[in-house]
């Protein structure tokens, strides 16, 4: 919102908030764009996403190539900014402002380079749990005493995690290089993010509606079965010990599932609820009419999710044929006509057969009225060199060669009776010829 819109700046912030949950609960290389109307080092939002690791377009390139930032706004201040996420930022090439769009403000144009390859993600690697010595003296550090607070931090916790490991060897124990490291991590791991496809589901599991490749699609489903499982166990109507432990592991892997920002808790209570499902999930394992109403509720989700999914890989496999000139004119040719196509068309029309086997019906009388044509030559042939000769020529059959010539010129004249009809078949059925020239 402009300075000159009531509560500018709350509605400015509040719009920033809204980004940073989405961006949060999102995977991929995710980025934040607009027109900001505001200086960003007064926005507390824009704080939050450098915290992440979000850069805008314009600081990327003044840091890679030496180029200062333009401004953006009337040619005088910067208002408008594009903040890439980290995974984004390193695949950045160039920017360019383009000034032609809009009267009053600037297009940032960021450019970045593409990748088959599996993409790169930076992770904070958490250490696994130690097993702390409940009568150790905890290490005393005065913070206000040191001059670099990240080095006193470090030794804080190593001190901690030796008396830790001195905890373990007495018990006779080993700890791990996973359970170690706190406080010595400055910033993220970059790795390469792979994703296992789904497995196939069991008698009785819900399956897959999607197929291709989509990570979230991957923690969704994975998290849909989980939830599956964990009605399985609640409907069990004598539970044993073992049930009961597997229950509650199962919860709490549950809560813990990837997929979510910052966790599962918080992402169900942040999305778009209807009337009668759950306002919240809890800590604690539910029962069976809790659990059910989660699965149902999620379930929907992930419909939903696969829907979007389907529809995003055929527009992706429509443009990947536009990109081929070859595609493209094999998509707006004509099919050859042949005889039978006018009442072929109205079958089409009456939803009596399918385009893909009117396609393969038309191949075959293809070949037919082809094959037709060339006995028809050949009979002419066989009559005389061509219909010059046929004419002249006293010592062949003068009736034969007229049937010959009455059959080849019925042949062509109902082929064009037929050409004629199917033209007016096309006017009246816009929508078919077009459905007909995209198959």
């Amino acid at each position: 919102m402009g300075p000159t819109h009531p509560n500018a700046k709350q509605t400015t912030e509040g719009l920033l908030q809204s980004a940073l949950v989405r961006v949060q609960q999102s995977v991929g290389c995710p980025f934040v764009a607009g027109d900001f109307n505001h200086s960003p080092d007064s926005l507390e939002g824009v704080a939050k996403l450098r915290a992440l690791g979000f850069q805008d377009i314009q600081d990327l390139q003044f840091r890679h190539f030496g180029v200062l930032p333009q401004p953006t706004c009337r040619g005088s201040t910067r208002r408008d900014f594009l903040f890439v996420s980290p995974e984004l930022a390193s695949r950045f090439v160039t920017c360019r402002l383009d000034g032609l769009a809009w009267t009053d403000h600037a297009s940032l144009v960021g450019e970045f380079a593409g990748d088959v390859g599996p993409e790169t993600r930076y992770l904070w690697p958490i250490p696994s749990s130690l097993e702390w010595d409940p009568h150790a003296c905890l290490a005393v550090v005065d913070f206000s005493q040191s001059t670099d607070l990240d080095v006193s931090y470090r030794a804080f916790w190593k001190e901690r995690e030796g008396a830790a490991v001195d905890f373990a060897a007495k018990k006779g124990m080993d700890v791990l290089p996973s359970q170690l490291g706190r406080g010595s991590r400055t910033r993220p791991v970059p790795c390469k993010s792979t994703s296992a496809p789904l497995k196939p589901s069991r008698r009785g599991e819900v399956a897959p509606a999607f197929f291709g490749y989509s990570l979230l699609h991957v923690h969704w489903f994975k998290h849909l079965r989980r939830l599956q499982s964990y009605l399985r166990l609640v409907r069990v109507a004598v539970p044993s010990v073992a049930h009961e432990r597997h229950q509650h592991a199962l919860w709490t892997s549950i809560l813990r599932a990837p997929g979510f920002q910052p966790c599962f808790q918080t992402w169900w209570s942040s999305r778009n609820r209807v009337v009668g499902e759950m306002d919240f999930v809890p800590f604690h394992a539910p029962g069976r009419s809790v659990a059910e109403s989660l699965f149902t509720s999620f379930q929907w989700d992930v419909q939903a999710l696969e829907t979007t999914l389907r529809k995003h890989k055929h527009y992706a496999a429509r443009l990947k044929k536009l990109d081929d000139t070859a595609q493209l004119y094999a998509m707006v040719r004509r099919t050859k006509v042949v005889l039978c196509r006018w009442a072929m068309l109205n079958l089409i029309n009456c939803g009596l057969i399918k385009l893909r086997v009117f396609n393969l019906v038309i191949r075959l009388f293809n070949l037919v009225e082809l094959g037709v044509l060339k006995i028809c030559l050949r009979l002419l042939l066989l009559s005389g060199n061509n219909v010059g000769v046929v004419m002249h020529r006293s010592q062949l059959n003068a009736g034969r060669s007229s049937w010959i010539l009455l059959v080849a010129f019925f042949v062509l004249f109902l082929q064009h009776i037929c050409i004629s009809l199917l033209r007016c078949c096309e006017r009246s059925l816009p929508a078919r010829r077009k459905r007909l020239r995209l198959d």
